[in-house]
């Protein structure tokens, strides 16, 4: 059977017919996720040709696959990244691709960029409904291509990434993988990547998408995108930078995000995906009480369905932030231990319980910085101590002073002792003063 083992095989036995396992090699090498429903016929694989010739006229026959792609942008008002990203596109795509960008009503730059520089692209013009599911069915129908790919204004593809996506296009129709959904890798600017984005798919197969905001992907409407196979490569890649605060606030996304997201929590309120991204994107403007309730239903709308289960670890987790927060450590442990029970060994786990031993060790800090103040304040000079104007409790101050985040004060303190040339604790005085003088320049 063509998997991975038996291609290590194949490259082991037969090394002059490594060049025509390529296609496999790269497409098993690379997958970091992938739906149950297709997990077995990708080990299992397909029958090995009982030949060389046979092998190599299959490899020709995969070859021999046209693959082309509709490539749709969606955008309005984008003239800070427009160019970027049709630049990462353009270099990438072949006569047999098209791409096609959605204006939903740009009043700057935008389109006359787009026309003066980038004749290949069809622009499309659709009023803005407050829907981007309506103007994503929009791009659907208006493509001709086999496959489809969304790529966002405020999105750039990685060198590669579109040729890298059409050598796994072939391999995915000789497997004969149906109702796919081949979500890129998005690197947002912050560093945070995400892999479960539904972006490319076959344009064939009545697929649509369904939601204001935060639009998901689906076959059947009534099945929540449930129906739908998934695999994600780790070299098929788009770089983001759309969450960055100043692109939000000029944008004006957390209220248009919030009002779209209360509408489809009426229109689906059993859907934990509405629910739970409300409560995420209108934090800020809910009130702790109404964002809480939110991520409490998210919990229950989830119950084991493991495929609403990203959406229970994400709330959990944005409950245990709050209650960090406003320092209920007590509540924040009990949702640490509800994590735990789903994914234990989970980063964020480890991050929030370190975060607590912190902040109780801050505490800690804060109540011997209290005695020692208080101790220091009882004293005078002491003949035959440490140092006998105090100064060795004085630096036991400032160091407390920098545990607990209060630097303007430590570093007023160490210069003070600096100034009457103290030099008890040498090591730890001159590493704090340091620090301080570089934070505070």
């Amino acid at each position: 059977m063509y998997n991975k083992r038996n291609i290590d095989f194949i490259k082991k036995h037969h090394p002059h017919l490594t060049r025509y396992t390529t296609y496999f090699d790269d497409f098993y090498n690379h997958i970091v996720s992938i739906s149950m429903k297709h997990k077995d016929l990708l080990e299992d694989g397909i029958e090995t040709p009982n030949n060389e010739h046979q092998h190599i006229d299959l490899i020709k026959e995969i070859e021999n696959i046209s693959v082309d792609i509709s490539i749709i942008i969606i955008c309005k008002n984008e003239e800070r990244v427009i160019q970027r990203c049709l630049d990462s596109i353009s270099k990438q795509t072949d006569n047999q691709d098209e791409i096609i960008l959605i204006d939903t009503g740009s009043t700057d730059n935008t389109i006359p960029i787009v026309l003066d520089h980038y004749p290949m692209v069809k622009v499309k013009h659709l009023e803005w409904k407050d829907n981007f599911a309506e103007v994503r069915n929009y791009g659907i129908k208006v493509s001709s291509k086999k496959w489809i790919f969304f790529i966002d204004a405020d999105e750039h593809l990685e060198e590669n990434s579109l040729h890298t996506l059409k050598h796994y296009l072939k391999v995915i129709e000789f497997l004969g993988l149906e109702k796919i959904c081949v979500n890129p890798i998005i690197a947002n600017s912050n560093g945070h990547i995400v892999r479960g984005v539904r972006r490319i798919f076959r344009g064939s197969e009545e697929f649509q998408y369904f939601g204001s905001i935060h639009e998901e992907l689906r076959l059947d409407i009534k099945k929540y995108g449930q129906d739908i196979n998934e695999i994600s490569f780790d070299n098929v890649i788009l770089h983001h930078d759309g969450y960055e605060t100043h692109v939000m606030e000029e944008k004006n996304k957390i209220k248009r995000n919030t009002k779209l997201l209360k509408d489809m929590v009426v229109i689906e309120e059993k859907h934990p995906r509405w629910v739970y991204f409300y409560a995420r994107d209108g934090q800020s403007i809910l009130g702790s009480e109404e964002y809480l309730l939110l991520l409490k239903r998210t919990i229950e709308l989830c119950h084991d369905n493991k495929y609403y289960e990203q959406y229970k670890i994400r709330a959990i987790s944005d409950l245990i932030r709050f209650h960090i927060d406003i320092n209920d450590s007590k509540k924040a442990k009990y949702y640490i231990t509800q994590l735990k029970e789903l994914v234990d060994d989970f980063s964020d786990v480890f991050y929030y319980e370190t975060l607590i031993k912190i902040n109780e060790l801050k505490r800690e800090y804060a109540i011997l910085l209290e005695q020692s103040i208080n101790y220091r304040n009882s004293k005078s000079i002491e003949f035959g101590s440490i140092n006998s104007n105090l100064f060795h409790i004085d630096m036991l101050i400032a160091i407390l002073f920098f545990e607990i985040g209060e630097y303007q004060r430590a570093f007023k303190l160490l210069s003070k002792l600096e100034d009457n040339k103290y030099e008890g604790f040498k090591d730890k005085f001159i590493y704090l003063s340091q620090a301080l003088k570089e934070y505070i320049e």
